[in-house]
């Protein structure tokens, strides 16, 4: 079974994307926040990482870069931004933290789980 860390603040939004990770068979870890996500990801050593940019304390692009540097890198395991931030300047930042994909909020699933599936497999 697969695990993902799903990331975010908003708890309506993790509600919502751990019923479907779920219903597709991953193991689901929620963070609420950048720090939590660090911790979780080294103990849990998740095989994908949901990352919401837009989040108080650590923002998500400072999350993403201390993933990538420093526990997700060395084990390639993947990073998805989602975000409501979508200009393409929000993409390329995103990318540039570390983010192997980009998926924009509102979240539709199908596209969500397309990103999913290119980065994992």
């Amino acid at each position: 079974m697969r695990k993902v860390l799903l990331v975010d603040d908003d708890e309506d939004i993790l509600r919502f994307l751990k019923v479907h990770f779920e219903s597709r068979d991953f193991q689901v870890i929620l963070a609420k926040n950048g720090e939590s996500a660090l911790i979780l990801a080294q103990k849990e050593k998740p095989d994908l990482v949901l990352l919401d940019m837009n989040m108080p304390l650590m923002p998500g692009w400072v999350t993403a870069r201390e993933l990538k540097k420093h526990i997700l890198g060395t084990a390639n395991i993947p990073l998805i931004a989602v975000t409501a931030l979508t200009t393409a300047d929000d993409e390329n930042a995103a990318r540039n933290a570390g983010c192997d994909d980009f998926v924009s909020k509102p979240i539709d699933v199908d596209k969500l789980f397309e990103a999913v599936n290119r980065v994992l497999d």
